[in-house]
């Protein structure tokens, strides 16, 4: 289920072994959430790191939204090592994830 696999990415989170990096974000063009995933695997050839995307993944006010959104879950997917989506999170779960990242 989506909730438990959101668990799973939390626990990801805070595990102190693992450098995290956090979003939190509308997907929406022009937030450069895809100039962000682009980046991982520079930033991999440094040092080892997770990012985790969270946030509304689609508003229906915006033109081609759901492109691009599709466009991000494909770059998220090529590098599903490294970056996973969350969703959207609750206070708490945002509070634990924003601890955990760097």
């Amino acid at each position: 289920s989506v909730e438990r696999e959101k668990q799973q990415i939390m626990k990801v989170a805070s595990n102190a072994d693992e450098n995290i990096i956090s979003c939190l974000s509308r997907w929406s063009k022009g937030k450069g959430l895809e100039c962000l995933i682009d980046s991982i695997p520079i930033v991999l050839k440094k040092t080892p790191i997770k990012l985790l995307i969270a946030g509304r993944r689609s508003e229906s006010w915006e033109k081609f939204g759901r492109q691009y959104v599709d466009r991000i879950d494909r770059k998220i997917h090529e590098l599903k090592e490294y970056v996973q989506s969350v969703g959207w999170l609750n206070d708490a779960e945002r509070d634990c994830l924003f601890a955990r990242s760097k």
